[in-house]
């Protein structure tokens, strides 16, 4: 029988955070959350290119996920739009507001924009931008799906115990807020760290809404109904997004053209950063530009 102070460990554990949860209304002191860390949506490229990539980022995350990827795009002649999400990139107190329907709406509206004003459409989600980047793919218009790291479940670990998302789902009512720190960043390259954006304390409802979009992406007939060539980039030592879940939902997908890359396992969720961020660019480009 697993013990209560076992299962409160645990559940720092499954987002691999340190320190002790709060109970408290808000957040505490947010003093490195702050609008000024270069969170902000941009876009770059030539504004008459035939090839619109739209990059969705992660949980708790910003644009800064995609690293060195806007640049590489742009330098290869495509408009490139790195979204900000609603409530993303801001204050742990704010991304506690996103619901999963808010950012689907999002992402579905920068699609439709994109569709009326270019010749290409590719939409490309790292981890949770993952998950609402295949929902939006099955229900609109897009040529190219580029899934880096995608969230379906969090990774199992052995001192869990119980899965991630039962311990969010029952305890998350009494412990509104999880610290964070650098440590719990997932990156093998940690001098990446500071150059990545990322909440200090975690709203735990924020949590099940990524658990929501994560179910969603897997749910029967979202897969199958994704119509454009698609391209899966995952490491099977993902401690955070879990590649297990990955590969197994590969599987479902029907179009003509769909790829998994397995990258080396000395990399981590945030691939783009990551040791082997240069294959990772490099299966990217030539995914995109079709060679």
């Amino acid at each position: 029988m697993i013990n209560i102070a076992t299962r409160l460990t645990a559940v720092l554990l499954l987002l691999g955070l340190k320190g002790i949860a709060l109970a408290h209304p808000e957040a505490p002191t947010e003093a490195s959350e702050a609008y000024a860390n270069n969170t902000e949506a941009f876009e770059v490229g030539p504004e008459d290119a035939a090839v619109h990539c739209i990059l969705v980022h992660g949980f708790a995350g910003s644009p800064l996920d995609f690293s060195d990827l806007p640049d590489r795009l742009a330098e290869a002649g495509m408009r490139v739009s790195a979204l900000r999400l609603p409530h993303h990139g801001t204050r742990s107190s704010v991304l506690a507001q996103a619901s999963s329907n808010e950012l689907i709406e999002y992402v579905e509206n920068t699609v439709a924009e994109s569709n009326e004003n270019y010749e290409t459409t590719v939409l490309m989600g790292f981890s949770m931008g993952g998950s609402i980047a295949a929902i939006v793919a099955a229900r609109a218009n897009v040529d190219r799906l580029v899934l880096i790291a995608p969230f379906f479940e969090v990774t199992h670990r052995w001192y869990f115990g119980l899965r991630a998302e039962t311990w969010n789902a029952t305890l998350g009512v009494i412990i509104p807020y999880l610290p964070k720190t650098s440590l719990s960043v997932q990156v093998n390259r940690r001098e990446a760290v500071p150059h990545l954006f990322s909440n200090s304390w975690l709203s735990t409802a924020a949590v099940d809404t990524l658990i929501e979009l994560g179910r969603g992406a897997a749910q029967e007939g979202t897969l199958e109904a994704i119509e454009a060539d698609t391209l899966v980039l995952h490491s099977p030592k993902d401690k955070a997004a879990c590649e297990r879940a990955s590969y197994r939902n590969f599987q479902r997908f029907t179009s003509e053209n769909h790829q998994y890359i397995e990258m080396p396992e000395r990399n981590n969720h945030h691939l783009l950063s990551d040791w082997d961020r240069e294959l990772a660019y490099e299966h990217i480009l030539e995914f995109v530009l079709g060679r």
